[in-house]
């Protein structure tokens, strides 16, 4: 899920900028950081397995429409593509058990889709809670995502969890090995981040 937390981050890295105003619109550009990663955990009833996603997440810098009114905003974009099997495990066949398990080769990305924040401020910390769409085999459900996020000098790290059931999808939670591994329907997205924004 890379592009979830950089218009995640992108909405809070602007609130200092812009808290003072009733409202402000402002064009922003986010470049994230080969230092980034996004990681999904998939969870069995035996152990727990990491899909994870680093290096040069994102191919070009993004480009977002903001209105930040108090301490909410609101912003648009282009819809945003994630590809599925970018995402890389050590474990090989569990790797190719979820791309399964997504549909990749019928619906090779996830697309996301922000629709606002709002978030509160303190000691230089900023904590927000996103509504954002996510579709995923043609399915789209809107989920909160909480956001911890702090900026200096133009560099913004963030972090950001969230658990979601596969279910929510119309997806069934596989099984392997003659039933002995059973694969949960709940994964875990973590996002850590460090991107540099520039407002346009």
């Amino acid at each position: 899920m890379k592009r979830i937390v950089l218009f995640l981050s992108l909405y809070i890295v602007l609130i200092p900028t812009l808290v003072a105003r009733p409202q402000k619109s402002i064009t922003a550009t986010l470049s994230l950081q080969p230092s980034s990663d996004i990681t999904i955990v998939v969870f069995t009833n035996l152990f727990s397995f990491d899909l994870k996603h680093t290096g040069n997440i994102l191919n070009e810098p993004i480009d977002a429409d903001i209105v930040v009114n108090t301490n909410k905003a609101k912003v648009a974009h282009e819809p945003l593509a994630l590809t599925i099997k970018k995402f890389k495990s050590d474990n090989k066949m569990a790797q190719r058990d979820f791309y399964k398990l997504l549909n990749a080769d019928v619906y090779p990305e996830m697309f996301l889709e922000v629709e606002d924040l709002t978030y509160t401020q303190e000691n230089g910390v900023y904590e927000g809670e996103v509504l954002i769409d996510i579709t995923i085999s043609d399915i789209k459900r809107g989920y909160k995502i909480p956001i911890e996020a702090t900026i200096e000098n133009n560099i913004l790290k963030a972090k950001a969890k969230k658990k979601l059931s596969i279910r929510d999808f119309n997806l069934e939670p596989p099984t392997a090995l003659m039933g002995m591994i059973k694969v949960s329907e709940w994964i875990e997205i973590n996002l850590d981040i460090e991107s540099i924004i520039d407002i346009n």
